[in-house]
């Protein structure tokens, strides 16, 4: 008999939040005040420089180094405030799913708090970021040394070798996959636990991951094409012509007033739900599958 099952673990986000909707709309709702917060801050800190640091990110890189130097200027302040709440906020929405579903006896507004475990979850995402460092360092250098092969021995054996480094990167973190839930239930930072939890449950723990992430997909496209009429039926009574729909929610950030139109205002709660209920569908799994690992281990 397995360990566990495949559909309970991909569908525990959607029994989660079918039977505590009040709870999921906590978490909503505090994402929509972190989304708030953010950008009142981006406002304040970035304003009328948006245009120029948004063209950066998309590539167009400044030849001018002191222009660079400029728009770092102006981007740490935001940075050295928002990462540090970025940290909190994660820490405290992961902590909230795992308490759900891990302590679903626990009450209070959103099964949300700040003490010993968010604390600790705040250490185990920086372990697990500092980790993501090297793996990514690996990848790139897989693709440059499957570049280099292709050029001498051939394009199909070049190409192997990055698709060979990213299934092994892909199989190291879903070894470690369940960290998060052994922190929290353990009251301790643990990252490599998860090794010897997960061994023998690679396939069952890739597939039951695969099918939340497709179900997570099937989520977000309904959603875009719900919030693709909606921003169609406020365009159409509004008189704005259907060429500039996508202008609709394209923030104005020369000040606090000018960002926070209605149609803004409705992008913020509209991607709050959709990217909660997301979170909720990708993160529940590894909590039900730790709860039952951990119990046909201890039986």
């Amino acid at each position: 008999m397995p360990a566990f099952s495949l559909t309970d673990a991909a569908f525990e986000g959607f029994r989660l939040t079918r039977e505590r909707p009040r709870v999921v709309a906590a978490w909503a709702a505090l994402y929509a005040v972190m989304s708030l917060v953010s950008a009142v801050l981006m406002v304040s800190t970035i304003g009328p420089e948006s245009a120029t640091l948004r063209a950066t990110a998309q590539g167009v890189i400044p030849s001018d180094p002191a222009e660079a130097a400029r728009q770092s200027r102006i981007v740490a302040p935001f940075l050295m405030i928002m990462l540090p709440l970025i940290l909190v906020f994660w820490s405290v929405l992961t902590s909230a799913v795992y308490r759900a579903i891990l302590q679903p006896e626990e009450t209070g507004f959103g099964r949300l708090r700040f003490g010993a475990d968010e604390i600790r979850m705040m250490g185990l995402i920086v372990i697990l970021f500092l980790l993501s460092v090297p793996t990514l360092f690996v990848f790139r250098m897989s693709i440059s040394l499957g570049a280099i092969v292709a050029a001498t021995s051939g394009a199909a054996i070049g190409g192997l070798i990055p698709v060979a480094a990213f299934l092994a990167i892909l199989a190291f973190w879903i070894r470690l996959s369940l960290a998060g839930p052994i922190t929290y239930v353990n009251r301790e930072i643990h990252v490599f636990r998860s090794w010897t939890l997960t061994k023998g449950h690679f396939w069952r723990l890739a597939a039951a991951y695969g099918l939340a992430i497709g179900l997570a997909l099937v989520v977000m496209l309904l959603a875009l094409v719900i919030f693709a009429a909606a921003a169609l039926a406020f365009a159409l009574s509004s008189g704005i012509p259907l060429g500039h729909v996508e202008r609709i929610f394209q923030p104005d950030m020369s000040s606090i007033a000018a960002y926070f139109t209605p149609a803004q205002i409705f992008n913020q709660v509209f991607s709050a739900v959709l990217l909660v209920a997301v979170f909720v569908v990708l993160l529940s799994p590894a909590a039900i599958i730790h709860r039952k690992l951990t119990t046909v281990r201890n039986a």
